[in-house]
C-alpha cells in the first residue's frame, strides 16, 4: 500500500466518488462532518488542513482528513467544531493507522468525536463518550407522542409567544443573511457569558460557516432555522445534514426572552420539519448538557484520544497535554465539580462583561 498527502482542494472527482463510495459503507459514516466536501470547506479556511490518501494498486482504499500542527502533530479535520470524525475506509480493511501516519510525517494524532466503530484502529486507552441523538426513523409525530408532558409544555409556550410578541413564525433551510449574522453574535455573547473561548472571534471559523450557509448538496447542506414573533427573530440555529442525518451545531436565542424558552420552541418545530424531508436522525454531539438529556431518544458513541507513533515527538507532544486533559477528565468525571465549574465560569463571564459594559465609552451622539 501507498499512502499519499494532498490539500483538500486537490481532490478531484475520482476521489471524491470513491470517498463517497467507501463512506456508503458504513451505517456510523452517514454524517455530514464526514462528507469530502466538509474537508474541502475546512481546507479553504484552515491552510494547515490535508487529506492522506491510501492507495492499493492504484485504487483509493481509505482516506484521512486531518490538519497538521507543530512538532509532529495532527488534529482530526475540523478539530474543536467538527462532532464527527473517522477515516473513511472499507468496513473490513486492514490498516496500520500509525504507519499511515508515519507516511504523513505525524508524530501524534488527537481526535475527540471519532465513530467508535474504528476504536480498533486506535487501542483501549481512548476514551468512549455517549453523544446524545434523536430518531426520526418512526415520524416526528412517535418521536413527540414519547416526550409526552414535555412537548405539550412547549407548545403551551410557543402559544403564549404568539399571544404576546406576535404571530409565531418558522424558517427551515431558510436563506436569510441577516438572522445568521445575528445568531453568530447570539453565539458569542453565550460564549462569553459562560467563559468560553468565542468560536466566532476567528474569522475562519466565520468564514467556514458562510460557506457551508451556501452548500447545497445531497451529502452536505447547511440549514439555517429561524423562529420569529412578529418581525423579530427570536431565536436561530445553523446545522448541516447528509441526506438521512443532521448534525445540530449552533443553537442559539434571544436571551432577553429566555422565559419563553425560544430556543426550546425552535429546536421542537426544527426537529418536526427535519423529519418530514426525510433525515432518520439528528445527532447532538457529546455533551451533558441538560436540554440535550431532555431532547434524546439514545445514546450513539465516540471516541476521544490520541495515536501517538513510537518517537520522541510523538511522546512530546502527548506529555505536553497531559495535565490540562487531567483536570478536564477529573472535572468530567464528578458531577458535582462539573457543576461547580460550569457555575463558576457563567459567573466569570457575567462579571467580566459587566465589567465591558462599565468601562466602555458612551455613544456620542451627532
Amino acid at each position: 500500500m501507498k499512502t499519499s498527502v494532498c490539500l483538500p482542494s486537490e481532490l478531484g472527482k475520482r476521489e471524491i466518488d470513491r470517498w463517497r463510495e467507501l463512506q456508503a459503507r458504513w451505517p456510523s459514516f452517514d454524517n455530514p462532518f464526514l462528507s469530502p466536501l466538509f474537508a474541502i470547506a475546512v481546507g479553504r479556511v484552515r491552510p494547515q488542513a490535508r487529506v492522506a490518501i491510501v492507495e492499493d494498486d492504484g485504487t483509493p482504499v481509505a482516506f484521512l482528513p486531518f490538519e497538521r500542527r507543530r512538532l509532529g502533530l495532527a488534529v482530526a479535520m475540523g478539530f474543536g467544531l467538527s462532532d464527527c470524525q473517522a477515516m473513511i475506509c472499507e468496513p473490513e480493511a486492514q490498516l496500520d493507522l500509525p504507519g499511515i501516519l508515519g507516511e504523513c510525517g505525524i508524530s501524534a494524532w488527537r481526535f475527540d468525536h471519532l465513530v467508535d466503530s474504528q476504536r480498533f484502529m486506535v487501542g483501549p486507552r481512548a476514551e468512549t463518550c455517549p453523544a446524545p441523538k434523536i430518531d426520526l426513523a418512526m415520524g416526528f409525530e412517535a418521536y413527540a407522542a414519547g416526550e409526552g408532558r414535555r412537548s405539550r409544555t412547549i407548545f403551551q409556550k410557543e402559544r403564549k409567544v404568539g399571544r404576546e410578541l406576535g404571530s409565531v413564525r418558522i424558517g427551515y433551510e431558510v436563506h436569510d443573511d441577516e438572522a445568521l449574522d445575528l445568531l453568530m453574535r447570539w453565539k458569542s455573547e453565550q460564549y462569553g457569558r459562560t467563559c468560553r473561548t468565542d468560536r466566532f472571534g476567528r474569522a475562519s471559523n466565520v468564514q467556514l460557516i458562510r460557506d457551508l450557509y451556501q452548500t447545497a448538496e445531497p451529502d452536505l447542506t447547511g440549514v439555517l432555522s429561524t423562529l420569529h414573533a412578529g418581525d423579530q427573530l427570536i431565536a436561530a440555529e445553523f446545522s448541516i445534514r447528509s441526506a438521512t442525518v443532521m448534525a445540530s451545531w449552533f443553537p442559539a436565542y434571544d436571551c432577553e426572552l429566555s422565559r419563553y424558552s425560544p430556543g426550546s420552541i425552535l429546536k421542537l418545530r426544527m426537529i418536526e420539519a427535519a423529519a418530514r424531508s426525510g433525515l432518520q436522525r439528528i445527532e447532538l454531539g457529546k455533551g451533558d448538557e441538560e436540554y440535550k438529556d431532555g431532547l434524546k431518544t439514545g445514546d450513539l458513541y465516540v471516541c476521544d484520544g490520541w495515536v501517538i507513533r513510537p518517537s520522541a515527538f510523538g511522546y512530546l507532544r502527548r506529555g505536553l497535554s497531559l495535565p490540562r486533559e487531567a483536570v478536564e477528565d477529573f472535572v468530567l468525571r464528578h458531577h458535582r465539580l462539573r457543576v461547580t465549574a460550569r457555575n463558576l465560569l457563567k459567573k466569570i463571564g457575567s462579571t467580566r462583561q459587566a465589567l465591558g459594559r462599565a468601562v466602555r465609552p458612551p455613544l456620542r451622539r451627532a
